[in-house]
């Protein structure tokens, strides 16, 4: 998501002694405050009214909406409770017992062990058993319980457990996902870049006053989503994870963690001179290391990472962007920070490592889609991807995002930044495998159990 300044528009801040990036900070998540099954209140920390118009939610709001998670939350079973390093859910007996609980309690929510695939927090492997007519899906857990951002995090991690409308929207737009990346952004309106334009002309003298006044110029700006439902949780992850990403650059939230200053701060420390003319960018996508596989097409690990990336940015007259294919030093030391941040910050702040899991699902899909995992274990997949049999939530949709910027003063000039945005493609994940003995062994240990899910 970017909200970047044009050329003419940094033609006269240059003029006025000026440097300038403009955007808007993104916050939503569906209005509904409880709930704990599989939707319901914010996600990470925010919401979007009716109107599709996404705001922060403050203090008093998260505490009742983690309150109401917490009474909504149902005991965990104390078999499910207990923590495994290597739990596998069987998709088959998974999609037979939510139809057994459909056919017995017709119109009854799910029950949270399905809602949450029995604790799992993220997933190392995928399994096929064609004698059993299955595709297993295998990674660490444990019982779950609601954090102080009232979100659902493993009760011996707190990082956030799997969700299965999650794994629903990675099934359901797998094949498209072939075509599509999966990303999210936030632009300002034409009409928006003309009223700023002409404010900023009128501007004599800089100074912090003028935030307002470029706040109010530019507007509400446009939220876009492709690849996944815009309506989905899933893709609300992107957005909080985008917004979280932004407020850390803009300097309006400090990163929960040591030696992660933000994109203001390092332009304050430095006594080079700052870009003048170039609005920086960055963004999240995935960074996998090859698959690991049996040779054979029935056993694969997943090796996830992230990288945040970054790109200077000019928009024309019409506020139409267009990417430089270069990179200040400044966004480069923020974005390879961040990066190197990764894991230390999603421990933190949950909604990175939500984001993660995500990235993960949609590998999931895409390898089942493109591998033919279910034709090759005889699998019956409808229930995934029929979303009349199980429905994925109706959020809100974000439509809109209120311009929000920040300011920092460096020797005679002012800042004004922000940027953001999440995009990867999932199909290009699945075509880097490398063969591996011990992916084989790991399927082979993998005895069925009983139930839909075993340790």
């Amino acid at each position: 998501m970017v909200v970047g300044n044009k050329k003419s528009i940094c033609r006269s801040l240059v003029r006025a002694g000026l440097a300038v990036v403009c955007a808007a900070a993104v916050l939503y998540g569906p209005q509904a405050m409880a709930g704990g099954g599989l939707g319901g209140g914010a996600v990470g920390g925010v919401r979007v009214d009716i109107e599709g118009v996404i705001s922060n939610v403050d203090a008093t709001g998260l505490a009742t909406l983690r309150k109401a998670r917490e009474e909504a939350l149902q005991a965990v079973p104390s078999d499910i409770a207990k923590a495994s390093d290597l739990r596998k859910v069987s998709l088959r007996k998974l999609a037979e017992a939510i139809a057994a609980h459909q056919d017995k309690r017709a119109g009854a929510p799910l029950t949270d062990d399905f809602n949450y695939l029995a604790g799992l927090q993220r997933i190392q492997y995928i399994f096929v058993y064609p004698e059993q007519k299955d595709i297993v899906i295998a990674g660490p857990a444990a019982g779950w319980k609601i954090n102080a951002q009232a979100e659902v995090v493993g009760t011996n991690t707190g990082l956030p457990v799997l969700r299965l409308d999650d794994l629903l929207v990675a099934l359901q737009t797998a094949e498209q996902a072939r075509e599509t990346m999966i990303s999210c952004s936030i632009d300002p309106t034409s009409e928006g870049i003309q009223r700023l334009n002409a404010f900023l002309g009128k501007q004599k003298v800089m100074n912090a006053g003028v935030k307002e006044g470029v706040e109010a110029s530019l507007g509400k700006q446009t939220v876009t989503l492709t690849g996944v439902p815009p309506t989905s949780r899933y893709a609300h992850v992107m957005l909080a994870a985008d917004y979280r990403m932004k407020r850390y650059a803009m300097h309006l939230e400090a990163a929960p963690v040591k030696g992660m200053p933000s994109y203001l701060e390092l332009l304050r420390s430095s006594r080079s001179k700052p870009p003048a003319d170039l609005s920086p960018r960055w963004w999240i996508e995935a960074d996998y290391q090859p698959l690991l596989t049996d040779g054979e097409g029935m056993a694969w690990e997943i090796r996830p990472g992230v990288k945040v990336m970054s790109e200077d940015e000019k928009r024309d007259a019409a506020g139409n962007v267009k990417g430089t294919g270069r990179v200040n030093a400044f966004a480069k030391k923020w974005a390879d920070t961040m990066t190197a941040k990764y894991k230390e910050l999603a421990a933190k702040e949950s909604i990175f490592a939500d984001l993660q899991n995500c990235m993960d699902l949609a590998v999931v899909g895409a390898l089942i889609s493109k591998e033919r995992l279910a034709e090759k274990a005889g699998m019956d997949m409808a229930i995934y991807t029929d979303n009349q049999r199980l429905m994925v939530d109706g959020l809100p949709m974000p439509k809109h995002v209120r311009t929000e910027v920040s300011m920092a003063k460096n020797g005679r000039e002012w800042m004004i930044t922000a940027s953001g945005g999440v995009q990867f493609h999932s199909w290009s994940v699945t075509g880097k495998q490398e063969t591996s003995a011990a992916t084989k062994q790991a399927r082979e240990a993998a005895a069925a159990g009983a139930n839909w899910w075993w340790d």
